[in-house]
């Protein structure tokens, strides 16, 4: 009975041991950030400022900076410092709302472009049609007639 007793403080002692050891090995692989310390990069305040777009103040080490985030990039706007930081932070992310905007203007304006460009082309289509009908009812039926055979006659020809 003692040796069953001494071979299960042997095992219980040598898993233990191997707990450990998998512990440590485990804290030296895993670097400090990943279980629970804060990292460098920290996300200050953040507000949404249209539709999916947001406003973030983030820190990294000891610096702010102002970043303009959308659906489809992300954008620096001004590194804060405490005096100057609203004006140039809204300066800066106003330039950037206004250039999209400015480009949305754009591709507006281009599309309603194609649509005026192929309106007028269908109205220029639409008005030699009328002409040509407006000549053929002018003339005479016989000269009509005359001048059809003589187009077929001449692409026989050809």
């Amino acid at each position: 009975m003692i040796t069953y007793i001494g071979a299960f403080i042997f095992y219980t002692a040598a898993m233990i041991g191997l707990l450990l050891v998998g512990f440590i090995v485990y804290k030296k692989m895993v670097p400090a950030q990943a279980i629970g310390s804060k990292g460098l990069i920290e996300i200050l305040d953040s507000v949404p400022v249209g539709n999916k777009k947001l406003l973030m103040i983030v820190k990294v080490k000891n610096e702010k900076f102002l970043i303009a985030s959308g659906f489809e990039h992300t954008t620096f706007l001004a590194k804060l410092d405490m005096q100057s930081a609203p004006s140039q932070a809204k300066d800066k992310f106003e330039n950037v709302i206004q250039a999209q905007s400015e480009l949305q203007a754009r591709n507006e304006i281009q599309k309603i472009n194609e649509q005026k460009t192929k309106l007028f082309k269908e109205l220029y289509e639409k008005d030699e049609n009328e002409k040509l009908l407006s000549q053929v009812k002018k003339m005479d039926k016989q000269k009509l007639v005359k001048q059809l055979l003589k187009e077929l006659s001449e692409q026989k020809a050809n």
